[in-house]
């Protein structure tokens, strides 16, 4: 899995605590917010248009997939052409 600290704006898909949410991944000084409308658990400084923030602790021993997991968030996956996104975020942020 790619290192989340490196999505910034792209989208996502997954289950938090069961629920079915997809959102826009958020990165503010190195820790991970997952944006979206479901569930609510961070003061999320930087929301990107969406209501809430589920906060991700950035792995020092574990996989992103155990960070994840540790956060309640299953079945997640990037979503649409990851690269192109990178690219364009990339292009935008110059």
């Amino acid at each position: 899995m790619e290192d989340l600290r490196k999505c910034h704006g792209i989208k996502f898909r997954c289950k938090i605590s069961g629920i079915a949410a997809e959102g826009v991944i958020s990165v503010i000084k190195n820790a991970v917010y997952l944006c979206q409308n479901e569930m609510q658990a961070a003061d999320t400084p930087e929301k990107l248009g969406y209501r809430h923030g589920w906060w991700v602790h950035i792995p020092i021993r574990k996989s992103w997939e155990e960070a994840l997991a540790s956060a309640d968030v299953r079945d997640f996956k990037l979503l649409g052409d990851y690269v192109e996104t990178i690219e364009t975020t990339h292009f935008l942020t110059i």
